[in-house]
């Protein structure tokens, strides 16, 4: 047999070959075709190896108390798994001693790697920036906090902020504009090293000292709102008007 899909092996010598070929397409079309029912109304799934190698999708299918579980075995493969409309819990997707969870009308791409415990799940990271006028084009920019504020939609929950830049439509001259952005629900900034546009410069992309994220406070929530505050402008020439935009990356 094959490692990971069981394939059955022909030998040089042995005879119908044409029966173990046959066979082989049979497992080789289930494991690209079939979805697995996994009915978790009464208690947790352990798939066995046959199940898994011939499965392409696993439809996690009436979880409704919490807690279920689906358990895969140790074979390297990767699996679609699916949480059917009707659920009304969340499932654990398990092998061996890590557990990754599948959320209510979720699907998502899971990798067995054959070790007693890898299980990972793959996913491309979603990113989305946003972008809001503090100062309009021909305003000189002042200090002061809440020049702008943005709030966290259900679309956003539980992202993290990873990216922040600003930019001018008259550039400042001497010191620099600096800007911090205040989570006003967990009373914290987010930079640990603000934001800044330096003299004689329009956009933050050309500052001497780049920001910082705060790493503990990063993650944000729905409905939470988000400060935009001006701390510094640069003290001969004010620039004039002020854009400033910030990116969110998904967990």
């Amino acid at each position: 047999m094959s490692n990971n899909l069981g394939l059955p092996i022909m030998s040089a010598s042995q005879n119908n070959k044409e029966i173990t070929n046959n066979d082989q397409v049979t497992i080789l079309d289930a494991a690209l075709t079939e979805q697995f029912v996994a009915d978790l109304t009464t208690v947790d799934v352990t798939l066995v190896d046959a199940e898994y190698q011939q499965a392409v999708a696993i439809l996690a299918d009436n979880a409704t108390v919490a807690g279920r579980e689906i358990i895969l075995p140790q074979i390297q493969k990767f699996i679609m798994i699916r949480s059917d409309a009707g659920n009304t819990q969340n499932v654990d997707i398990t092998r061996g001693s890590t557990t990754l969870v599948l959320e209510l009308d979720d699907m998502r791409l899971y990798y067995t790697d054959g070790t007693a415990n890898g299980l990972f799940e793959i996913r491309q990271q979603g990113v989305e920036y946003q972008s809001i006028t503090l100062f309009e084009y021909t305003a000189a920019t002042i200090i002061g906090d809440g020049a702008g504020y943005l709030r966290i939609p259900d679309s956003l929950n539980n992202w993290t902020v990873f990216h922040v830049h600003a930019f001018v439509i008259s550039a400042g001259t001497d010191g620099l504009l600096e800007i911090q952005v205040h989570n006003l629900d967990t009373a914290v900034d987010i930079l640990s090293t603000k934001l800044s546009i330096d003299s004689a410069e329009l956009g933050s992309e050309d500052a001497a000292t780049p920001f910082v994220v705060n790493g503990t406070n990063e993650i944000v929530l729905t409905n939470q709102v988000l400060r935009i505050d001006v701390d510094a402008i640069h003290t001969t020439t004010a620039a004039d008007g002020l854009v400033f935009s910030i990116g969110f990356k998904s967990p």
